[in-house]
């Protein structure tokens, strides 16, 4: 005689309400699917103290010997641990189970979990700091475009290769291509949804700014600038020094904020010229790499580095259009 429903769903390792709590709560309440996000959690305004609940704590690898992405190999308390639930909407939760779960794997749901929970936790930490830099709409030109490091922020990180473009020889030598490769890059950038924390907010800095990413539009002082025809030790790409180290810094009263670049991804010969010229007013995004134990020094790696219309550019060039 076949089992019962019953006995079928207590076989299942389901996980506890505490376990489905915490899940939902370290995910912020969202999706934790990177092009969903959907909210998870609001109000039910069918009462006045009443909470509708649209997410589910899905099982990464499944509950039941025959589900998607099933692991003979673990226990059933790892089976019901928060580590294997991964906190989805409904629509989502049955999307990652279609075709017996093969269309997605389990290191790709664990990615979905550790990113969700990353961003919640940034949230808490930087709350309504990150947003659209207002110089994007203004780019003028690019002088200098991180494309490994970008393409892996706009969620590409072949985009190197999709261009043609050599790891160590960066833009240089791409004569007449080089325009559209830029346009190309700029143009996803700007239609991107990219947010950043604004330089001056993070000031003073702490370490939990490690990792973030941040914009600038500053006077910027530029230091040991190259040419186009002129190569840099890769000794002095990786660990910086200031007194031979191509860089550019910004100023404030408290702290010294330094951007290191390898001048191979420096895109025109008028570019290399504005890293070489003293001081220039740049706009840009990078990620803070180190802060000094006092907090008087901040590395970024910059991204993209670009030369914004101002006011005046803005109303000459709109009346050409």
């Amino acid at each position: 005689m076949g089992a019962t429903r019953k006995q079928v769903a207590d076989r299942r390792d389901n996980f506890s309400a505490a376990v489905v709590r915490d899940v939902r709560d370290r995910a912020g309440n969202l999706c934790s699917q990177p092009n969903c996000r959907k909210p998870t959690v609001g109000a039910d305004r069918s009462s006045e103290a009443g909470v509708k609940i649209i997410g589910v704590a899905a099982h990464i690898r499944a509950a039941a010997p025959g589900g998607p992405r099933f692991d003979a190999s673990q226990t059933p308390a790892e089976r019901s641990s928060i580590r294997n639930a991964l906190w989805l909407c409904g629509s989502c939760s049955i999307l990652i189970d279609k075709n017996a779960g093969l269309d997605f794997s389990i290191h790709e749901l664990e990615e979905w979990k550790s990113r969700a929970e990353a961003s919640s936790a940034k949230a808490l930490l930087f709350g309504g700091s990150f947003r659209r830099p207002d110089w994007l709409d203004r780019i003028h030109y690019a002088q200098f475009i991180n494309i490994p490091r970008l393409g892996a922020m706009l969620g590409n990180p072949n985009l190197q290769s999709l261009l043609g473009l050599d790891p160590l020889r960066g833009f240089r030598g791409q004569g007449l291509e080089l325009a559209s490769k830029m346009h190309w890059v700029v143009s996803a950038l700007v239609q991107s949804s990219v947010e950043a924390i604004p330089l001056d907010d993070i000031l003073p800095a702490s370490e939990e700014m490690i990792g973030q990413l941040i914009s600038f539009e500053h006077r910027c002082y530029t230091r040991n600038g190259v040419d186009g025809g002129t190569a840099v030790s890769p000794q002095l790409l990786s660990k910086f020094d200031p007194k031979r180290s191509p860089h550019f810094y910004i100023k404030t009263e408290t702290t010294r904020v330094v951007f290191p670049y390898d001048p191979a991804w420096v895109t025109t010969s008028t570019a290399y010229s504005d890293f070489r010229g003293g001081h220039r007013r740049f706009a840009g995004i990078g990620i803070v790499k180190a802060i000094s134990d006092d907090a008087t020094e901040i590395i970024v790696s910059p991204l993209i580095v670009a030369f914004p219309r101002n006011e005046f550019m803005q109303a000459f060039y709109g009346a050409l259009d």
